[in-house]
């Protein structure tokens, strides 16, 4: 269609024209398209690196404390059985040291009391002359039983010191 102006051509230019906005336009949303589809695919990527040192710092966190608690278990059990054996140890010395007291009062009671009656039969002696037969064999009658009781603690005296030496180490630790 013409009317001699030129409007034919004008109209086909603006139809050119306008296609080729047309396919600007569309490559230019392509492209920024494209600029927003690889800047989501970065940042994902991103993401998922943090996430990644994230949880890897979590479990060296984690083996960190499962190591210490471990150390701290381990040193408490120790300290534990080290509680035992002292309490064990102080048990033992005491059942150890409560018959040799015993044993020790009852040798200072012997000790004593032969001392005593030959005391005693001193004082008869002087006054009555008669006595002093009866009380020279109760004197011999005792000195045995003294001998005896020194044998028994010469006999357990390394016991004695067994339990002495037992109870010291038991004390370092």
């Amino acid at each position: 269609m013409g009317n001699g102006n030129g409007a034919t051509a004008t109209l086909s230019q603006v139809v050119v024209t306008v296609k080729e906005t047309a396919g600007e336009l569309g490559a230019t949303l392509a492209q920024h398209a494209d600029g927003a589809v690889h800047t989501a695919r970065t940042t994902a990527e991103k993401a998922r690196g943090t996430v990644r040192k994230a949880k890897a710092g979590a479990r060296k966190a984690v083996s960190k404390v499962k190591k210490k608690l471990a150390t701290v278990s381990k040193t408490a059990r120790a300290e534990a059985d080290e509680l035992r054996r002292r309490k064990e140890a102080r048990k033992t010395a005491t059942k150890a040291a409560k018959p040799a007291a015993k044993k020790a009062a009852a040798k200072k009671a012997t000790a004593k009391k032969p001392l005593a009656k030959k005391a005693a039969g001193k004082k008869t002696a002087l006054k009555k002359t008669v006595t002093k037969k009866p009380v020279a064999r109760k004197a011999a009658g005792k000195a045995p039983l003294k001998k005896a009781t020194a044998k028994k603690t010469a006999l357990k005296s390394p016991a004695k010191k067994a339990a002495k030496k037992s109870a010291k180490k038991a004390a370092r630790r």
